[in-house]
């Protein structure tokens, strides 16, 4: 920089995603600042890796407010941007804030992709939403999207928690139905859940 050699956005990228890998949320911030007083645009991995550490930051209005700022400026958010913010959302129990974000989203016509569809309905089972997270799963017949064996798996889990044998055995039932092989994993939340029962 003193050599007169200005930082391109994959510098300043690079620096912000280290920054962020090291827990030093301030600094990255700083250096996201840096690059828009240096009028270098900001690009959608800039703000995916901020989104990112803003949420690990558990400050959630400000990652909302860079997807918002992503939109003014003209760059269009796709899977990976909405299943970071949703992920940080559903980790940080900010389940509210992610369904708002996801009816935003469908509202707009974005069509989620099963991953989406497994963050959110994890997050919702997480906070004993399961039912809600049931009509999510519902719906991803009507959106052309496949629940996969991590959406059953999830319900399952979800189900356990909440003593209700019944329905998790219904989606057990739904996986086998469906063609999918339970794995490892399918058998340890049955296990469990049978055991905690």
């Amino acid at each position: 920089i003193k050599g007169g050699c200005k930082p391109n956005a994959h510098v300043y990228n690079a620096l912000i995603n280290g920054f962020v890998s090291a827990s030093k949320f301030e600094d990255a911030i700083c250096v996201f600042r840096e690059m828009r007083s240096a009028h270098c645009s900001p690009t959608i991995v800039t703000y995916i890796t901020l989104i990112n550490g803003l949420c690990r930051a558990e400050r959630f209005g400000e990652a909302y407010d860079l997807l918002k700022e992503m939109l003014e400026k003209g760059l269009k958010p796709g899977v990976i941007t909405y299943s970071v913010l949703l992920k940080g959302l559903c980790l940080g129990r900010k389940v509210d804030m992610a369904l708002n974000l996801w009816n935003r989203v469908i509202s707009q016509g974005f069509k989620p992709d099963v991953q989406m569809h497994n963050i959110l309905i994890h997050g919702l089972c997480s906070v004993g939403k399961t039912e809600h997270a049931v009509s999510l799963y519902l719906d991803m017949n009507f959106r052309s999207c496949a629940p996969n064996l991590v959406t059953h798996n999830t319900l399952m889990e979800g189900f356990y928690k909440e003593g209700d044998l019944l329905s998790a055995s219904v989606i057990w039932a739904r996986i086998l139905r469906n063609g999918i092989q339970p794995d490892i994993i399918s058998y340890n939340i049955t296990l469990k859940g049978l055991c905690s029962c």
